[in-house]
């Protein structure tokens, strides 16, 4: 196998040769088939294509969950907090690969780095600031935080 990098003195030869292969390609004949050539193959299926979406596919788990008493959201195993203003709303949770973000009414109101460990609260402090604001010596719900 060879491995050709950006920089190596192979890489402009190599470029060359897929430019080239490519420029030959419509003219040629696919396999196992010697009745036409790839162009005129092409030509045929496109008319069998379908258009593309309108709407954008994302490529994320779904759900539609209520934020709970804590200002959390349940996805999976794992709680994560929303702003407290938002306790007791229906909302949309759409977890991607690397990222959970929490939607209400179309609105981002939370974002999170997506935790794979199960059973865990991932809390955002600043979720919590006007609940402190209001009760400044009552803690939030399981969360340690310190008064000084």
């Amino acid at each position: 196998m060879l491995i050709v990098q950006p920089g190596d003195v192979y890489y402009p030869v190599l470029i060359g040769l897929c430019f080239q292969s490519c420029k030959r390609y419509p003219k040629s004949e696919p396999k196992g088939a010697k009745t036409l050539a790839q162009k005129d193959a092409f030509a045929l299926e496109q008319r069998a294509l379908l258009p593309l979406a309108l709407k954008r596919y994302e490529s994320c788990k779904s759900a539609e969950v209520r934020v709970n008493y804590f200002s959390t959201v349940r996805f999976e195993t794992n709680s994560y907090s929303v702003p407290v203003k938002w306790s007791g709303k229906q909302v949309t949770v759409k977890a991607g690969g690397l990222e959970l973000n929490i939607y209400c009414r179309g609105e981002k109101i939370a974002s999170h780095p997506r935790c794979y460990r199960k059973y865990q609260t991932i809390y955002q402090l600043e979720h919590y600031i006007p609940l402190i604001e209001q009760r400044p010596r009552r803690r939030c719900p399981d969360m340690a935080i310190s008064h000084r």
